[in-house]
């Protein structure tokens, strides 16, 4: 994981804990962790001591997509709906493998189709939502 995939508001483990970033040093490779330490304020850890999450259906479902039936045999289908009415389509089996974005779903599974991505990781699933969505994407 590099600095440069970052964006405050990702979701990392450090210290096997879950954390938000809260500021970044792209240069030094460090970031501003949540935890207060005593006297210090919030210290900046190395990258290296962070983890990236694993993207799962649980993460899906925690972020607020409801799992979809799937009548057309791409495996587990997730759909979330946007403040701006955009509905998003996370095709997910066993590891991301595809999202549709629509504007109005209810006239069949239309959209954009992103699907030689490689998603992997909780933080990149919410960099790609914010720069299609414009939103954070967070835990409901």
């Amino acid at each position: 994981m590099k600095a440069t995939e970052l964006r405050i508001g990702n979701y990392l483990q450090y210290d096997k804990r879950l954390h938000s970033v809260r500021g970044l040093d792209i240069n030094h490779g460090l970031v501003l962790t949540p935890i207060e330490v005593p006297n210090q304020g919030y210290p900046c850890v190395h990258l290296d001591t962070i983890k990236p999450i694993p993207l799962t259906e649980e993460w899906l479902l925690k972020f607020g997509f409801e799992e979809e039936h799937d009548e057309h045999g791409y495996g587990l289908v997730f759909k979330f709906k946007t403040t701006q009415d955009v509905f998003m389509k996370v095709i997910y089996e066993h590891e991301f493998r595809g999202l549709y974005l629509d504007k109005n779903m209810n006239k069949g599974f239309y959209g954009f189709r992103f699907s030689n991505i490689d998603y992997k990781y909780v933080h990149q699933l919410q960099n790609l939502f914010y720069a299609l969505c414009g939103e954070e994407l967070t835990i409901k």
